[in-house]
């Protein structure tokens, strides 16, 4: 479900690739002080270098995210125009499609469909395709990235019609 605070997390994330070196380089100098082969001098790096990567963490100039977090955060923002969060939320951004389930449906005053998922997401119909009656709320719908940056929806098996997501 899309949140009230969706778009301050896409800002937040949109400031930190400034940031991330100097961030990234505390959690690497934690781990780097493993390679000191000197017992004393092992812990004084730890306690020096842990205590940073802490100071950060609480003042939130440090974020960790989950796995279950990032795939979450990249289900929410599928069919947004983002940039590759790639490096922030996994490894590689490889959802092409997503499963939802109707809320309502009605059509606009241009003639086209527009639909609310009960995840929060909303999508309006960008082709001329026609679908017959409207789909009604717990219908389950089928959004899949197509070519050229679009979406097309399948909703109950019928034809597909291509959709860009406004909410």
């Amino acid at each position: 479900m899309i949140r009230p605070f969706a778009p301050l997390i896409i800002a937040s994330l949109l400031a930190v690739p400034a940031a991330a070196q100097s961030d990234g380089s505390k959690v690497q100098r934690v781990v780097a002080c493993r390679t000191i082969a000197d017992d004393a001098e092992r812990l004084v790096c730890y306690d020096r270098e842990s205590a940073a990567l802490g100071a950060a963490l609480e003042s939130d100039e440090v974020v960790v995210v989950s796995r279950e977090q990032a795939v979450e955060a990249r289900r929410e923002l599928f069919g947004f125009s983002s940039p590759n969060f790639a490096g922030l939320l996994g490894d590689e951004d490889n959802l092409d499609k997503v499963e939802v389930e109707v809320a309502s449906a009605q059509m606009s005053g241009h003639g086209d469909l527009v639909v609310a998922m009960k995840d929060g997401s909303v999508w309006r119909q960008i082709d001329d395709r026609q679908m017959g009656r409207l789909p009604k709320a717990g219908t389950s719908a089928t959004i899949e990235k197509a070519m050229m940056g679009s979406y097309e929806m399948k909703i109950d098996g019928r034809r597909s019609i291509k959709v860009r997501r406004i909410r």
